[in-house]
């Protein structure tokens, strides 16, 4: 009788247990207030909270042995992911983002998916800006975590606001690397120095005309 007992429960157990792959999707009309829904018996349903207008905050609403997120998007292309159980994410521009947690424990690999629209980004290169006088250049750039600065005549800086004195002319190509949270973008421009005034070359001050 015990036998028959356990045998039942178990088999009980099982039937309540869900194997396989699941797949739902969820929309996050209001980014101030997402909206999630998913079965309560997927172990990847997640919530959304906005830290600020570009940063979200992805937690599971269960902790499984392994968490998998992405997030994509195709206009313009951005990819990224994360094996944190709640992993923050700052967007980079205004798009629609494509989130996909994939939860895994003994029993389970389960896939839950949101679609974050995000309105009020910008992309960090669009506040990166430079004045000159002559030769010298004032770069400036917004507030992040890591700054790698290239003046394309063999200088660089990690500053988040460097002065830079060219020896020449140009044009020169400028590039910047700046990190933010997840966030990594290569900008590029062009500077052309106007030269006219004192320049610095080598230990002697002089002044060049190009």
């Amino acid at each position: 009788m015990k036998k028959i007992t356990v045998l039942l429960l178990l088999s009980l157990m099982l039937m309540n247990l869900s194997y396989g792959q699941y797949s739902c999707a969820y929309t996050c009309q209001n980014i101030n207030n997402p909206v999630s829904h998913c079965d309560s018996s997927n172990i990847a349903q997640f919530s959304t909270s906005f830290v600020d207008s570009c940063s979200v905050q992805l937690c599971p609403s269960v902790i499984a042995a392994n968490h998998v997120w992405s997030v994509n998007s195709t206009s313009p292309p951005f990819s990224w992911s994360s094996t944190d159980i709640c992993p923050q994410i700052v967007f980079p521009f205004d798009a629609t983002f494509i989130v996909i947690h994939t939860a895994t424990d003994s029993f389970n690999t389960n896939i839950c998916e949101s679609t974050i629209n995000v309105v009020s980004c910008s992309s960090l290169c669009d506040s990166v800006s430079h004045t000159s006088v002559g030769c010298t250049f004032n770069f400036s750039a917004p507030v992040a975590d890591y700054y790698l600065w290239d003046f394309g005549d063999g200088s660089t800086s990690t500053d988040q606001n460097p002065v830079h004195v060219y020896t020449g002319s140009g044009p020169y190509s400028v590039w910047l690397q700046i990190d933010k949270g997840s966030i990594t973008e290569n900008c590029f421009f062009d500077v052309l120095p106007d030269c006219y005034d004192m320049c610095y070359s080598g230990n002697n001050i002089g002044v060049n005309i190009w």
